[in-house]
Protein backbone atom coordinates (compact mmCIF):
# COMPACT_ATOMS: atom_id res chain seq x y z
CA UNK A 1 0.00 0.00 0.00
CA UNK A 2 1.36 3.40 -1.02
CA UNK A 3 0.48 7.02 -0.35
CA UNK A 4 0.93 9.12 -3.50
CA UNK A 5 0.69 12.92 -3.50
CA UNK A 6 0.47 14.91 -6.73
CA UNK A 7 1.38 18.60 -6.88
CA UNK A 8 -0.19 20.14 -10.01
CA UNK A 9 0.69 23.51 -11.47
CA UNK A 10 -2.56 25.21 -12.59
CA UNK A 11 -1.10 28.59 -13.49
CA UNK A 12 -2.05 30.38 -16.67
CA UNK A 13 1.19 29.50 -18.42
CA UNK A 14 0.19 25.84 -18.40
CA UNK A 15 -2.72 26.71 -20.65
CA UNK A 16 -0.45 28.29 -23.25
CA UNK A 17 -0.05 26.13 -26.34
CA UNK A 18 3.74 26.19 -26.40
CA UNK A 19 4.88 24.57 -28.59
CA UNK A 20 1.93 25.30 -30.92
CA UNK A 21 -0.64 22.55 -31.19
CA UNK A 22 0.20 21.06 -27.77
CA UNK A 23 -2.29 21.39 -24.91
CA UNK A 24 -0.04 21.21 -21.84
CA UNK A 25 -2.99 21.14 -19.43
CA UNK A 26 -4.51 18.16 -21.22
CA UNK A 27 -1.12 16.41 -21.12
CA UNK A 28 -1.06 16.83 -17.34
CA UNK A 29 -4.59 15.45 -17.00
CA UNK A 30 -3.73 12.47 -19.23
CA UNK A 31 -0.63 11.77 -17.14
CA UNK A 32 -2.60 11.82 -13.89
CA UNK A 33 -5.32 9.61 -15.39
CA UNK A 34 -2.79 7.08 -16.73
CA UNK A 35 -0.94 7.04 -13.41
CA UNK A 36 -4.08 6.41 -11.37
CA UNK A 37 -5.32 3.78 -13.82
CA UNK A 38 -2.08 1.82 -13.50
CA UNK A 39 -2.37 1.34 -9.73
CA UNK A 40 -4.98 -0.14 -7.42
CA UNK A 41 -6.66 2.80 -5.72
CA UNK A 42 -8.98 2.13 -2.81
CA UNK A 43 -9.72 2.67 0.84
CA UNK A 44 -7.57 -0.28 1.86
CA UNK A 45 -5.23 -0.02 -1.12
CA UNK A 46 -3.11 2.79 -2.55
CA UNK A 47 -4.10 6.30 -1.47
CA UNK A 48 -3.81 9.14 -3.97
CA UNK A 49 -4.20 12.85 -3.26
CA UNK A 50 -3.64 16.03 -5.23
CA UNK A 51 -2.65 19.58 -4.34
CA UNK A 52 -2.92 22.34 -6.90
CA UNK A 53 -1.44 25.81 -7.03
CA UNK A 54 -1.57 28.77 -9.39
CA UNK A 55 -2.51 32.45 -9.53
CA UNK A 56 -4.91 32.29 -12.48
CA UNK A 57 -6.53 28.89 -12.25
CA UNK A 58 -7.41 26.77 -9.23
CA UNK A 59 -8.66 23.24 -9.66
CA UNK A 60 -9.77 20.65 -7.17
CA UNK A 61 -8.71 17.18 -8.22
CA UNK A 62 -10.14 14.16 -6.41
CA UNK A 63 -8.89 10.70 -7.21
CA UNK A 64 -10.71 7.56 -6.08
CA UNK A 65 -11.33 4.15 -7.56
CA UNK A 66 -9.15 4.82 -10.62
CA UNK A 67 -10.89 8.07 -11.48
CA UNK A 68 -9.55 11.63 -11.57
CA UNK A 69 -11.96 14.53 -11.79
CA UNK A 70 -11.32 18.20 -12.30
CA UNK A 71 -14.42 19.64 -10.69
CA UNK A 72 -14.07 23.32 -10.06
CA UNK A 73 -12.46 26.40 -11.47
CA UNK A 74 -12.14 29.84 -10.00
CA UNK A 75 -9.98 32.94 -9.96
CA UNK A 76 -8.99 35.09 -12.89
CA UNK A 77 -8.95 32.26 -15.40
CA UNK A 78 -12.48 31.21 -14.55
CA UNK A 79 -13.69 34.79 -14.77
CA UNK A 80 -12.07 35.29 -18.16
CA UNK A 81 -13.55 32.10 -19.63
CA UNK A 82 -16.89 32.26 -17.79
CA UNK A 83 -16.36 28.91 -16.12
CA UNK A 84 -18.63 28.53 -13.12
CA UNK A 85 -19.90 25.53 -11.19
CA UNK A 86 -22.61 26.00 -8.58
CA UNK A 87 -21.88 23.59 -5.69
CA UNK A 88 -25.46 23.80 -4.41
CA UNK A 89 -26.84 22.64 -7.78
CA UNK A 90 -24.09 20.13 -8.65
CA UNK A 91 -24.69 16.45 -7.96
CA UNK A 92 -22.76 13.23 -8.36
CA UNK A 93 -24.02 9.89 -9.68
CA UNK A 94 -22.45 6.63 -10.84
CA UNK A 95 -23.52 4.59 -13.86
CA UNK A 96 -22.53 0.94 -14.20
CA UNK A 97 -22.17 0.48 -10.47
CA UNK A 98 -23.39 1.76 -7.09
CA UNK A 99 -22.37 5.12 -5.69
CA UNK A 100 -19.17 4.83 -3.61
CA UNK A 101 -19.73 4.83 0.12
CA UNK A 102 -16.50 6.74 0.81
CA UNK A 103 -15.64 9.35 -1.79
CA UNK A 104 -15.76 12.95 -0.67
CA UNK A 105 -15.56 15.37 -3.57
CA UNK A 106 -15.62 19.12 -3.01
CA UNK A 107 -16.18 22.09 -5.27
CA UNK A 108 -14.76 25.41 -4.05
CA UNK A 109 -14.61 23.98 -0.56
CA UNK A 110 -18.23 22.81 -0.56
CA UNK A 111 -19.11 19.09 -0.64
CA UNK A 112 -20.98 17.62 -3.61
CA UNK A 113 -23.67 15.10 -2.77
CA UNK A 114 -24.18 11.66 -4.28
CA UNK A 115 -27.74 11.06 -5.50
CA UNK A 116 -29.74 8.01 -6.60
CA UNK A 117 -31.21 9.76 -9.64
CA UNK A 118 -30.33 12.86 -11.60
CA UNK A 119 -32.22 15.07 -14.06
CA UNK A 120 -30.60 15.75 -17.42
CA UNK A 121 -32.44 17.62 -20.18
CA UNK A 122 -35.82 16.77 -18.68
CA UNK A 123 -35.06 13.06 -18.18
CA UNK A 124 -34.41 11.45 -14.79
CA UNK A 125 -31.66 8.83 -14.90
CA UNK A 126 -31.30 6.23 -12.15
CA UNK A 127 -28.03 5.39 -10.48
CA UNK A 128 -26.16 2.22 -11.52
CA UNK A 129 -28.60 0.94 -14.17
CA UNK A 130 -29.07 4.18 -16.13
CA UNK A 131 -32.77 3.39 -16.55
CA UNK A 132 -35.24 6.25 -16.90
CA UNK A 133 -37.40 7.20 -13.92
CA UNK A 134 -40.83 8.25 -15.23
CA UNK A 135 -42.33 9.07 -11.80
CA UNK A 136 -42.20 12.81 -12.46
CA UNK A 137 -43.78 12.43 -15.92
CA UNK A 138 -46.67 10.39 -14.51
CA UNK A 139 -47.21 12.93 -11.74
CA UNK A 140 -47.35 15.78 -14.24
CA UNK A 141 -49.79 13.81 -16.39
CA UNK A 142 -52.20 13.24 -13.50
CA UNK A 143 -51.89 16.89 -12.42
CA UNK A 144 -52.81 18.21 -15.86
CA UNK A 145 -55.57 15.63 -16.26
CA UNK A 146 -57.16 16.49 -12.90
CA UNK A 147 -57.11 20.20 -13.78
CA UNK A 148 -58.94 19.51 -17.05
CA UNK A 149 -61.52 17.32 -15.36
CA UNK A 150 -62.10 19.94 -12.67
CA UNK A 151 -62.97 22.51 -15.32
CA UNK A 152 -64.99 20.33 -17.72
CA UNK A 153 -66.57 18.08 -15.06
CA UNK A 154 -67.87 14.56 -15.66
CA UNK A 155 -71.01 15.66 -17.50
CA UNK A 156 -69.26 17.17 -20.53
CA UNK A 157 -69.01 15.42 -23.86
CA UNK A 158 -66.48 12.61 -23.69
CA UNK A 159 -64.79 13.38 -27.02
CA UNK A 160 -64.60 17.06 -26.09
CA UNK A 161 -62.82 16.12 -22.88
CA UNK A 162 -60.51 13.67 -24.63
CA UNK A 163 -59.19 16.27 -27.06
CA UNK A 164 -57.46 18.56 -24.47
CA UNK A 165 -56.23 15.48 -22.62
CA UNK A 166 -54.52 14.25 -25.78
CA UNK A 167 -53.19 17.74 -26.53
CA UNK A 168 -51.87 18.72 -23.10
CA UNK A 169 -51.57 15.63 -20.90
CA UNK A 170 -50.11 13.08 -23.32
CA UNK A 171 -47.12 15.26 -24.36
CA UNK A 172 -46.26 15.75 -20.66
CA UNK A 173 -46.39 11.99 -20.13
CA UNK A 174 -44.26 11.10 -23.17
CA UNK A 175 -41.82 14.01 -23.02
CA UNK A 176 -38.38 12.86 -24.28
CA UNK A 177 -39.68 9.29 -24.63
CA UNK A 178 -37.39 8.88 -27.65
CA UNK A 179 -34.41 8.53 -25.32
CA UNK A 180 -36.10 6.58 -22.53
CA UNK A 181 -34.59 3.33 -21.33
CA UNK A 182 -37.44 1.69 -19.42
CA UNK A 183 -38.02 -1.50 -17.53
CA UNK A 184 -41.31 -3.40 -17.81
CA UNK A 185 -42.78 -1.98 -14.60
CA UNK A 186 -42.23 1.61 -15.79
CA UNK A 187 -43.91 0.86 -19.09
CA UNK A 188 -46.84 -0.65 -17.21
CA UNK A 189 -47.16 2.48 -15.02
CA UNK A 190 -47.47 4.64 -18.14
CA UNK A 191 -50.11 2.36 -19.63
CA UNK A 192 -52.05 2.33 -16.36
CA UNK A 193 -52.06 6.14 -16.23
CA UNK A 194 -53.36 6.43 -19.79
CA UNK A 195 -55.99 3.71 -19.32
CA UNK A 196 -57.20 5.28 -16.08
CA UNK A 197 -57.68 8.51 -18.00
CA UNK A 198 -60.09 6.77 -20.40
CA UNK A 199 -61.92 5.04 -17.57
CA UNK A 200 -62.59 8.31 -15.81
CA UNK A 201 -63.65 10.18 -18.95
CA UNK A 202 -66.04 7.45 -20.11
CA UNK A 203 -67.09 6.40 -16.57
CA UNK A 204 -65.91 2.82 -17.03
CA UNK A 205 -65.53 0.18 -14.37
CA UNK A 206 -61.93 -0.58 -13.42
CA UNK A 207 -62.45 -4.20 -14.43
CA UNK A 208 -63.38 -3.23 -17.98
CA UNK A 209 -60.85 -3.05 -20.79
CA UNK A 210 -60.48 0.33 -22.49
CA UNK A 211 -59.07 -1.06 -25.74
CA UNK A 212 -62.43 -0.77 -27.56
CA UNK A 213 -62.78 2.84 -26.40
CA UNK A 214 -59.28 3.68 -27.58
CA UNK A 215 -60.02 2.05 -30.92
CA UNK A 216 -63.26 3.95 -31.52
CA UNK A 217 -61.67 7.17 -30.26
CA UNK A 218 -59.07 6.74 -33.01
CA UNK A 219 -56.24 6.56 -30.52
CA UNK A 220 -53.82 3.69 -30.06
CA UNK A 221 -52.60 2.36 -26.77
CA UNK A 222 -49.92 4.30 -24.94
CA UNK A 223 -47.15 1.76 -25.44
CA UNK A 224 -47.78 1.99 -29.19
CA UNK A 225 -47.26 5.76 -29.06
CA UNK A 226 -44.00 5.20 -27.19
CA UNK A 227 -42.81 2.62 -29.71
CA UNK A 228 -43.76 4.82 -32.68
CA UNK A 229 -41.90 7.78 -31.21
CA UNK A 230 -38.76 5.68 -30.83
CA UNK A 231 -38.98 4.46 -34.42
CA UNK A 232 -39.37 8.02 -35.70
CA UNK A 233 -36.42 9.16 -33.58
Amino acid sequence: MLDIALVIDCSGSIRDTNPPGVDNWQLILNFVDNLVSSINVGEQETHVGAVTFGTQFNATVSVYNKRSCVLSSSGLYGTAWVIRFNPTKSQLITFGGPNPSVCGIHNNGKPLHWVNKIKYLGVYLLCNTGHTDITDSVRKFYGKFNNIMAVLSKHSNEMTTLHPVKSYCLPALLYCCEVWHLIDSSMQNISVAWNNCFRRIFSCCRRESVKPLQYFAAHCQNHSCYTSANYCF
